[in-house]
């Protein structure tokens, strides 16, 4: 698995035609990159935050597929939920909760920002849900499709980083 991000540093699939495969993850994908990757490689594209075991969702990305991070993959449960935490119809936009086996319990020592993500599915009767803070919607083929973020969260190296208190910190600091 590579980011787009790395991915695009490796130059044109062309200088690689040994490479038959490719995963992209991590960051969304470019109609681009997989327009220029697409037709030398088996191209895919895989979602899943690291609280939920890294991959939930999982496609191949022809050169005419639209963008999409796929089904999700079994024993996992994916709801695109309104505010209330209800169910938006299908095409609406919500924020992507997921649920099933690969669900972490939470974050260690941390039970505020614990509690603000993980809860009972009630969709499911058992188990975790995660709120990911990521925007998205199911698409009348089954796939979902990843929009943005809700926050200003990104991800290095699996550990989260809330932008605004980045910049609330830089602003404090005297110069």
């Amino acid at each position: 698995m590579i980011t787009p991000t790395g991915l695009s540093l490796l130059g044109h699939p062309s200088s690689l035609p040994n490479l038959k495969c490719v995963c992209a993850g991590g960051e969304a994908v470019p109609t681009s990159l997989k327009d220029l990757w697409s037709p030398f490689v088996t191209f895919m594209n895989a979602y899943g935050p690291t609280e939920c075991s890294i991959a939930t969702h999982f496609v191949h990305l022809d050169v005419n597929a639209t963008i999409s991070i796929g089904p999700v993959i079994p024993n996992v449960n994916c709801y695109v939920l309104d505010s209330n935490q209800q169910p938006v119809p299908i095409s609406s936009v919500g924020e992507v909760y997921l649920g099933g086996i690969g669900v972490v319990n939470g974050y260690i020592n941390l039970q505020d920002e614990t509690s603000a993500r993980f809860m009972a599915d009630p969709f499911a009767g058992t188990g975790t849900m995660f709120r990911t803070g990521d925007l998205g919607r199911l698409l009348p083929d089954g796939n979902f499709e990843i929009l943005g973020r809700q926050d200003s969260q990104v991800k290095l190296k699996g550990y989260r980083i809330e932008l605004d208190e980045v910049a609330e910190a830089m602003m404090q600091h005297p110069a």
